[in-house]
C-alpha cells in the first residue's frame, strides 16, 4: 500500500500539467499520469466548484471539492482559482472517454447557479496535444 501511495505521489509530482476550465473544455491525459485543472471561484459569496466524480472511469479526482488559491491581491472578495487533480491509473486505456461535471453552487442551496462539462480522454500523445 505504502509503495503505490509513493508511486501515486511520484507521478502526480513530476507529471501534472495545469490546464485552464475558464477557457477549455477537453483534457487529454496519458495513462499513469495526472493533470491538474483550474477554473474561477469565489467561496467569499459561499460559490464553489464540486466535482461530480464518474462511477467507474479509472480516473480517479482525490479531492472532488478541489483546493481553493487565493488571487495575489488586497481586494477584499477578489476571485481566486479552485485547482482539482485527476490521476489517470494503470487501469486506463488508450481511447478511453469520459465526461465529468462540475457543479458551481452554494452549499445551503438546491440548485447550482453554474455547470461545466469536461472530456477527458487517455491517450498516449497527450503532451504532444496539450501543448
Amino acid at each position: 500500500m505504502v509503495t503505490k501511495f509513493l508511486y501515486l505521489s511520484f507521478v502526480t509530482a513530476v507529471f501534472s500539467k495545469l490546464y485552464d476550465l475558464d477557457t477549455i473544455s477537453s483534457i487529454f491525459i496519458s495513462p499513469n499520469s495526472s493533470a491538474k485543472m483550474q477554473i474561477t471561484s469565489n467561496p467569499t459569496t459561499g460559490y464553489s466548484w464540486r466535482l461530480i466524480p464518474p462511477d467507474s472511469f479509472p480516473i480517479k479526482c482525490p479531492n472532488p471539492s478541489g483546493t481553493f488559491i487565493a488571487a495575489n491581491t488586497l481586494a477584499l472578495g477578489a476571485p481566486g482559482k479552485q485547482i482539482f487533480e485527476l490521476i489517470c491509473t494503470t487501469e486506463c486505456h488508450e481511447g478511453d472517454t469520459e465526461t465529468l461535471t462540475l457543479i458551481y453552487s452554494r452549499p445551503w442551496e438546491k440548485e447550482p447557479v453554474q455547470f461545466k462539462t469536461i472530456t477527458v480522454t487517455v491517450t498516449f500523445d497527450a503532451d504532444q496535444i496539450n501543448n
